[in-house]
Formats: C-alpha cells, sequence, structure tokens
C-alpha cells in the first residue's frame, strides 16, 4: 500500500523534477501543520526576500575577475594591490567577495542550469569603486559562480527531504491512502526537526567539520591553529627577524581573542601579516609546514564573516 511520504521518497531516489519534489513536499507539510518546514519548503519554491533567512547552501562560493583594455578575465587575487584593496573594503562587503546569494525560486534556477553557463553578476557598488581606484583602466569587474556549484543547490534541498521522510517513517507517519490521521499529525508536532541541517552552517578542512555559527568555537579553532604554527615556529631554525615578527602579530591575535567580541578586521590583518612572511621570508620546508594552519585560520575568518551579515549589497 502507498503513502504520501513513500510516494515523495519514490520521487527522489527517481530523480524526479525537482519543483514537484518541492510541491509535494509541501502539500505533506501543510497536511502535517509544520510550519517551519513550510516555510522553508515555500522559500525554495517562490525565492527568499530576506537574506537573513536564507540556508548556507544558497550563498556559493565565487571569483572576483576584471577586464582591461588589452587584457581580460584577470583575477582579483592577482592584482599587484590586492592587500591593500581587502584593507580599504568595509567589513560588512567582504563577504560579496568571496560569496554570492542566491535567493531566486528554484524554477529560476533550473532554468539556469539548463543552458549550461556559468553564473556572472556584478560585484557591489563599494567594492568596485575601490579596486578601480587601484586599477584606472579597469573596464569591467564581474563574480564568477562555476556551474556545478549553482547545481549542487539542488543537490542538498533533495538530501534534506529524504530525511524529513525518514524521519517521519521512524515515527510511523507514512499518510497512507493519501491522507494523515489524527495520530498521525499530532506525533508530527512532537518531532524535533533540528537534526535536518538546513540553517547549519560549518567548512570542512580535510576530514574536520568546523562550526562558525558560535563565536566562541571559532575563537577555540582559531587558538588551535596558532598553536600550531607556533610549535612549528620553536621548533625549526628560521631568520630571527622573521619569527619576532610572526610571533608579535600572533600575539595581536591572541589579544583579540580574548576580547568578548571579535574585530574580525584585525584579525584578518594581522594573519594576513603572518602569511605574506611566510610566502616571502621563510625557506619553503618550513612555509610548506605553515601554511595549512594560516589558510585554516583565514578560511575561518572569512566563513565566520558570512554567518555575522546582516544583509548582502546586491
Amino acid at each position: 500500500m502507498g503513502s504520501l511520504v513513500t510516494d515523495l521518497e519514490k520521487d527522489i531516489t527517481s530523480n524526479k523534477d525537482i519543483l514537484s519534489i518541492l510541491n509535494k513536499a509541501l502539500i505533506i507539510s501543510n497536511e502535517l501543520c509544520l510550519d517551519d518546514f513550510k516555510k522553508w519548503i515555500e522559500c525554495e519554491i517562490n525565492g527568499y526576500d530576506n537574506i537573513e533567512n536564507m540556508p548556507d547552501y544558497r550563498f556559493i562560493n565565487c571569483q572576483i575577475f576584471y577586464d582591461l583594455p588589452s587584457r581580460r578575465k584577470i583575477n582579483l587575487a592577482s592584482h599587484p594591490n590586492i592587500k591593500e584593496i581587502l584593507q580599504d573594503i568595509p567589513n560588512e562587503f567582504y563577504n560579496s567577495l568571496i560569496k554570492v546569494a542566491i535567493d531566486a525560486p528554484i524554477s529560476n534556477i533550473v532554468h539556469f542550469i539548463g543552458k549550461k553557463q556559468d553564473y556572472y553578476v556584478t560585484l557591489n557598488k563599494t567594492c568596485e569603486n575601490i579596486i578601480k581606484e587601484y586599477t584606472p583602466n579597469l573596464i569591467r569587474i564581474y563574480r564568477q559562480c562555476l556551474l556545478y556549484k549553482i547545481e549542487s543547490i539542488i543537490d542538498r534541498i533533495k538530501p534534506e527531504i529524504l530525511r524529513w521522510c525518514a524521519e517521519l517513517k521512524k515515527n510511523n507517519i507514512y499518510g497512507r491512502d493519501d491522507q494523515f490521521t489524527d495520530d498521525e499529525i499530532n506525533n508530527a508536532k512532537t518531532i524535533n526537526y533540528n537534526f535536518l541541517i538546513i540553517n547549519n552552517s560549518h567548512i570542512q578542512f580535510n576530514d574536520n567539520y568546523y562550526n562558525i555559527n558560535n563565536q566562541n568555537a571559532v575563537k577555540n579553532y582559531i587558538s588551535d591553529n596558532l598553536g600550531n604554527i607556533e610549535t612549528i615556529i620553536n621548533e625549526n631554525d628560521m631568520d630571527n627577524n622573521a619569527k619576532i615578527e610572526i610571533i608579535n602579530n600572533i600575539k595581536i591575535v591572541k589579544e583579540e581573542l580574548d576580547k568578548k567580541e571579535l574585530d574580525l578586521s584585525k584579525l584578518e590583518k594581522a594573519v594576513f601579516k603572518i602569511k605574506d612572511i611566510t610566502e616571502n621570508i621563510i625557506t619553503n620546508e618550513i612555509s610548506t609546514l605553515l601554511f595549512p594552519y594560516i589558510m585554516q585560520i583565514l578560511s575561518l575568518i572569512f566563513a565566520h564573516h558570512t554567518i555575522l551579515l546582516q544583509s548582502l549589497p546586491y
């Protein structure tokens, strides 16, 4: 005997189109009076009107390129003044340098994917004007999201709904004969849906996952990586001036970590300084040891920027 829940599972596993899957999930969530889950489904169908409520998978990593009269598609990361540019850009706009918010309805995303093209979007005007100050001949500047990253939005939605179906079945909620009993509706309201990862932002380094929602957790992750950096520079012979400068910047980071609220801009500048010394002064052997920990700290800082943003400039 079929049921609404098992039929939805079959639609997902047989790779039916995402819009019909979402519509069926909407019917189920409505029948079970699951307002929070219903709200998420409706946002996926209709688009998000509030970026604060968007799940992390809707923020897509991007690269920034610019065009000059004599050359096209130059990666901003290779700009000779990149450090100065990053220092000039206000904190609240920093996230737009690494991520693009995709708030469109799922039908628009499916239509775009069908074009088999990467996604290009303009940059925030404030950031664009700052970059123009360092690039007087700039013709155009834009962000690029690779197509497979746009496709990953759908790849994240389907497993969430499957996990939801599994949780319903575990609590004996099936919707047989295309309807739910009163007991099933009451049981559905008692389930804790926190197992879903819809708004549980995290980043991964190798086999380790880092929760970036919690500032204290971020502080601990950064401290752990700082400890590894200190161990490496203390156990290896290196230029004494470089060592002193790294230690001084580690001290700046530690002092900031001891404060109640992080000044992410101050952290960035100190860690970028450590990165700069590592790249230009320290021998290859030691820099190879240091670099993974430096980049993990920077990634944690950048990712935490995303969580702290109240809005994005699009």
